[in-house]
């Protein structure tokens, strides 16, 4: 109905007035509902402004559209890298120095970018006099998912562990001449790296007529001291292993072998016991390393190609030589295992030879007895450039086995598919986090154990190789 009659009386001034306050509390409830839906559109606006710029900040800190070469500045010895000795009353930095190339231009720029730091409280690291072993188990096989971490190094604690191994198996039919040699050689190198010269930070295992039993390289003290190795082990821990002695090959049972066998290490009393299968050592030394642990290997023996089991091996055929072409490539180097064994931790191997090739024990006028692969590793370390990487020192030690005429092909391996072209090689720094999502020993197809033919232990004794 009409707010009045059509017909009849018209409304009075007070229905006027009234109608008029109705107008002005409606008019008046109309700005207040446009000026809160104002102020809510502003406050989207400035949010989403906010987040724009957040993303504009971690995406700048975070690009990795340019190749990156990373050198730690300084370290929790206050070692400034790039200047010497710092002073003692100057904190280490937490930067690390990030020299990127522009694929268009060439140009360089430098740029500091910060690295991961773990602050949990670290394990004390035990005497290896004092440790006691356990009995080993074979990781299960089968896959796990754990964290991965993309974009930054992770900071090292400054904490440094190595474990040496020689044996030259004196008055044996497979008695060799250089290994001794090629573990204090190895010794003398990590000191000048900054490892401390005691027991819960070097062991060395020898079989001279003078060590004591606990450092004699058996096989029960060889899996005691591989224990003690990976002992308390936190993120931005260091640690190395060499050993220079017999390698051989058996079958591989379990099926996992892409070539059917295992690669081995030949202990002092292989004959009482029995040789180190690379699945052990696999679960030993690479299995027990939590993400952000370091851990450089050498091994100078025969068929010690993948001696690890680590699952990506580098391929230089596949970036040009010894990695020379951009760096756009340096993802497709690798090539991972059939039935790849994946960790967390931060392991790269550099091996004497291949799997089917063996190592040399070799006598020089000018460097003794020694093993070819740890005379030529000394030799690259001694003449590389600060900023050499992986692939360049590589190439060191391949020429310098060249230029001696010596067949075997220096092999590296890793855990850690890493960017090769940029990452500089070093025994102490530039500790890659993990980048596997799954870690555990994966099947993927069956192979079937193959009988070593001139290979294994006897191919070392009989060809003279190590």
């Amino acid at each position: 109905m009409p707010p009045f009659p059509l017909f009849g009386n018209q409304p009075s001034a007070a229905y006027y007035e009234a109608e008029e306050e109705t107008t002005t509390a409606s008019s008046w409830m109309m700005l207040q509902f446009d000026f809160l839906e104002l102020c809510v559109l502003l406050a989207v606006l400035w949010a989403t402004f906010v987040l724009l710029q957040l993303d504009l900040i971690r995406r700048n800190a975070s690009s990795s559209s340019s190749p990156v070469v990373v050198v730690v500045v300084s370290d929790q010895n206050n070692n400034n890298k790039l200047g010497g000795p710092s002073s003692k009353k100057k904190k280490p930095s937490t930067d690390t120095l990030v020299v990127s190339s522009d694929d268009d231009t060439g140009m360089m720029t430098t740029t500091t970018r910060p690295v991961l730091e773990h602050k949990r409280p670290l394990t004390p690291w035990q005497r290896y006099d004092t440790f006691s072993p356990y009995p080993y188990q074979p990781p299960s096989l089968g896959m796990n998912t754990v964290p991965v971490s993309i974009g930054s190094f992770v900071k090292p604690t400054g904490r440094r562990r190595a474990l040496i191994i020689g044996i030259n198996y004196p008055g044996t039919s497979a008695e060799l001449n250089g290994c001794h040699n090629d573990a204090y050689n190895i010794k003398n190198l990590l000191l000048r790296q900054g490892f401390p010269n005691d027991s819960s930070h070097l062991v060395l295992l020898t079989d001279t007529s003078k060590q004591q039993p606990n450092y004699r390289p058996t096989y029960d003290n060889i899996f005691k001291a591989m224990q003690w190795l990976t002992q308390g082990v936190a993120a931005g821990d260091v640690l190395f292993f060499h050993f220079s002695g017999h390698g051989g090959q058996k079958p591989d049972m379990s099926g996992c072998e892409a070539d059917g066998l295992n690669e081995t290490i030949v202990p002092l009393d292989y004959q009482e016991r029995d040789q180190i299968t690379d699945d052990e050592l696999w679960g030993s030394l690479v299995h027990p390393l939590p993400a952000g642990a370091r851990l450089t290997a050498l091994m100078d023996c025969c068929h010690s190609g993948t001696g690890l089991d680590l699952p990506h091996e580098y391929s230089s055929k596949k970036t040009g030589l010894f990695g020379t072409k951009k760096s756009k490539a340096s993802s497709r180097c690798w090539k991972e295992d059939l039935n790849p064994a994946h960790s967390q931790g931060d392991v790269v191997l550099f091996s004497g030879c291949r799997d089917h090739q063996t190592s040399a024990d070799v006598m020089t006028k000018h460097q003794g007895a020694g093993g070819a692969m740890t005379q030529a590793f000394l030799a690259a370390f001694k003449a590389k450039s600060d900023n050499a990487t992986y692939p360049e020192f590589l190439r060191v030690i391949q020429q310098a086995l060249q230029e001696r005429q010596f067949p075997q092909r220096p092999q590296l391996t890793s855990s850690q598919p890493f960017d090769v072209q940029n990452r500089v090689f070093s025994l102490v720094d530039t500790i890659e986090p993990n980048h596997n999502e799954q870690v555990g020993r994966m099947k993927q197809r069956h192979v079937r154990p193959k009988i070593p033919g001139q290979a294994g232990l006897m191919d070392t004794i009989l060809f003279g190789g190590n």
